[in-house]
């Protein structure tokens, strides 16, 4: 074989191997991507659940939503967490928050037809 031949077998090997290492970093980086956007979906859930929905959201609202992780138990670093228990997490969070409110409501409703009910009285 000449040397030139076994200098384009080197090349093309050379082109497969960083075919195979862009395919491997594209896969990487679609498996980051969706963990974010499941990240940033989860948020979403739970900053509606406590703040209510709204356009946009304010830097404390976002840190309050991560102190209640880390009140959890979660680390700092949210690359180690399980997606699965955040959202276990938030869900729970946002049936308490819903709770509150409902309960918060009925008092309001109660205290409005006690004061109703005594005009009526009087």
């Amino acid at each position: 074989m000449t040397k030139a031949r076994q200098r384009e077998r080197k090349q093309k090997r050379q082109q497969a191997e960083i075919i195979s290492l862009s395919k491997t970093a594209a896969e990487i980086r679609k498996v980051i991507d969706e963990r974010e956007q499941r990240m940033f979906d989860l948020d979403h859930m739970r900053l509606v659940g406590k703040f209510g929905k709204k356009d946009e959201y304010s830097d404390w609202e976002f840190e309050a939503v991560w102190e209640e992780l880390k009140l959890a138990g979660l680390s700092d670093d949210d690359k180690n967490w399980d997606l699965d228990a955040v959202e276990a997490l938030f869900k729970k969070l946002n049936k308490a928050d819903e709770a509150k409110a409902r309960s918060a409501v009925a008092a309001k409703m109660n205290e409005r037809n006690g004061i109703a009910g005594s005009k009526r009285d009087a």
